[in-house]
């Protein structure tokens, strides 16, 4: 099995199965890591008519014209499946098998439709991915870069979240010099890990810091 995605006119192998290459077919080990993912689909006329057409395309065991790349990818069987996502096509799943195998009509739907659900999966993950880049970026921007000079102290901060990284959001720290060598340690959270939770937390900190610069209690501050 095989998953090649479609970024602009080239498709880039993210995925495959057996992943050992020790166990793909000669002309993967060769071919596949290589000429693949810099080889634009125009060059594959099976590839783009399926993705083009949106549909899937089956060649059970000697049937239709391959391109050497793909015809020893299942000598038994093979199946291109286009992976939509959103009106457009994300990319296409390839399965081989070594073994001559008919398509029955159940296994052309079983297929047809978990390509379909492959390539919403496909579009979630890369949504979820932009969406965790924006935050990231959001939270970096909004933290202390650095951390003000103290008098008699020095401030050091580590910031390491929880989850490893997978959510960030509304975590925010700080230090604020007050008058009379007083100094504030602010932490903070909030509620949700999101582009608008990263938002919130930039509008929190800095009224916090406005209203401890004017000298109010940490009380009236944090109310």
């Amino acid at each position: 099995i095989a998953l090649a995605e479609l970024e602009n006119d080239r498709l880039v192998v993210t995925v495959l199965d057996p992943p050992d290459p020790e166990s793909w077919p000669e002309l993967w080990r060769l071919e596949w890591r290589t000429e693949w993912p810099d080889a634009p689909v125009r060059a594959m006329p099976t590839l783009a008519a399926a993705l083009r057409e949106g549909r899937a395309r089956i060649w059970p065991a000697g049937t239709g014209d391959l391109e050497p790349a793909l015809a020893d990818v299942g000598p038994g069987g093979l199946a291109v499946l286009p992976l939509p996502a959103g009106g457009r096509m994300a990319g296409a799943c390839l399965i081989g098998w070594d073994a001559p195998h008919d398509f029955g009509p159940d296994e052309r739907a079983l297929l047809t439709a978990s390509a379909g659900l492959a390539g919403q999966a496909l579009m979630r993950a890369h949504a979820f991915d932009a969406e965790h880049e924006l935050v990231g970026m959001l939270q970096r921007q909004l933290l202390p870069r650095r951390l003000p000079k103290l008098p008699g102290a020095v401030a050091v901060a580590r910031y390491l979240p929880s989850t490893a990284g997978l959510e960030l959001g509304g975590d925010w720290y700080d230090v604020i010099p007050l008058p009379d060598h007083h100094v504030a340690l602010v932490i903070g959270d909030v509620q949700g890990h999101s582009a608008g939770a990263a938002t919130l937390m930039g509008q929190m900190r800095t009224a916090l810091r406005a209203y401890a610069v004017e000298g109010h209690p940490p009380d009236v501050v944090v109310s």
